[in-house]
């Protein structure tokens, strides 16, 4: 992706910098002819470990320093930086109690 397309305008535009539009947007770009423009609310820390946040890097907790909401139950988190929340939820699962869907 290159930036010369921003003077001429996007072919394609792609909100939301998450897995799912990191993904959308790598595979538009493999066409040379199409100009791709992936925006993101949030930061990015760069490919590596060298320029992201301690609290990001560290699974044993969720960070909530790049969450959307503040005050938000931790399986809702919705984060503010390239990759989206698969950044910062740790692989979070939530489970439903056995006794909920009785069989």
């Amino acid at each position: 992706m290159t930036h010369a397309g921003a003077a001429n305008g996007y072919d394609v535009v792609v909100l939301g910098g998450g897995v799912a539009g990191c993904v959308l947007a790598a595979r538009l770009s493999e066409d040379p002819d199409r100009s791709v423009c992936l925006v993101e609310a949030g930061r990015d820390y760069g490919p590596g470990a060298g320029g992201w946040p301690r609290t990001a890097l560290d699974a044993r907790a969720l960070p909530r320093d790049h969450v959307w909401e503040r005050h938000t139950a931790a399986h809702r988190i919705r984060a503010r930086v390239i990759g989206g929340s698969s950044c910062v939820n740790g692989c979070w699962n939530t489970w439903a109690r056995c006794t909920a869907h009785p069989l």
